[in-house]
């Protein structure tokens, strides 16, 4: 959100929990790969989501052009 929105006030934490995970890191990667996905999507927020609903979920992430998240593994176990 924080790449689509230029909303500000969400720079701070992003940046902070890249610092906290490190650069190397799986969540590091996952942040990574979610910034690439928003950049080269669609603008979301303007999206008619209400017609997308009845679409399957490959088929809203072609139209979207968000592409298939990564696999994620936990940084902390619980």
């Amino acid at each position: 959100m924080l790449i689509q929105s230029r909303i500000t006030g969400l720079i701070l934490p992003t940046l902070l929990s890249t610092l906290h995970l490190g650069f190397r890191s799986s969540g590091h990667e996952v942040i990574r790969g979610a910034c690439h996905r928003a950049r080269h999507g669609a603008w979301l927020p303007g999206q008619d989501w209400e017609s997308l609903l009845d679409q399957p979920l490959h088929r809203v992430r072609e139209i979207l052009k968000v592409g298939e998240p990564q696999a994620y593994t936990p940084v902390y176990a619980r």
